[in-house]
């Protein structure tokens, strides 16, 4: 067990899958992430910067904003993003 490590809740993972994520936000009040990274930007957004190994789920997590968040990096999550917001116009 002691390989999974800094887990959220109900969710394990394994270290080595770790991938560093960067979003934007329009704008951003609250700490999601220990480790986070965040930088104000003139226009009010925000830049975060992160590590995961969740792309999927922070994919998802990036479209609950419903156009208030955007995915910057690494191009796996954007094209996670993009293929789900597809997905949504289809239905």
């Amino acid at each position: 067990m002691k390989r999974f490590i800094n887990s959220p809740p109900k969710l394990l993972y394994h270290k080595n899958d770790q991938r560093e994520i960067k979003m934007l936000f329009f704008p951003m009040e609250r700490t999601w992430h220990k480790g986070q990274k965040v930088s104000e930007n003139k226009d009010g957004s925000v830049y975060l910067s992160s590590e995961t190994n969740q792309l999927s789920q922070t994919a998802s997590w990036i479209l609950s904003f419903a156009g208030g968040a955007k995915a910057l990096n690494p191009p796996e999550l954007i094209a996670q993003v993009h293929e789900a917001a597809r997905r949504v116009l289809e239905n």
